[in-house]
């Protein structure tokens, strides 16, 4: 398991390794492709980390614990 530290810089580091090599790798399409890529996919872990946190926080109780 990742430390927690490391765990929620991921996504931020996909981004921002997308952002320097869409800028600095502009004559290969291949590589802006990338760096395009690992940018949705930073984009997406975030949406799905935010939209699991905020559906926890409305149902703070689940199915298994008792009431």
């Amino acid at each position: 398991m990742l430390p927690k530290p490391v765990y929620e810089a991921l996504p931020l580091c996909y981004i921002a390794i997308s952002i320097v090599t869409i800028l600095f790798a502009l004559e290969s399409i291949s590589t802006v492709l990338y760096g395009a890529l690992l940018g949705i996919a930073g984009i997406c872990i975030l949406v799905q980390r935010r939209k699991y946190r905020t559906s926890r926080c409305d149902y703070p109780f689940s199915s298994t614990q008792p009431h």
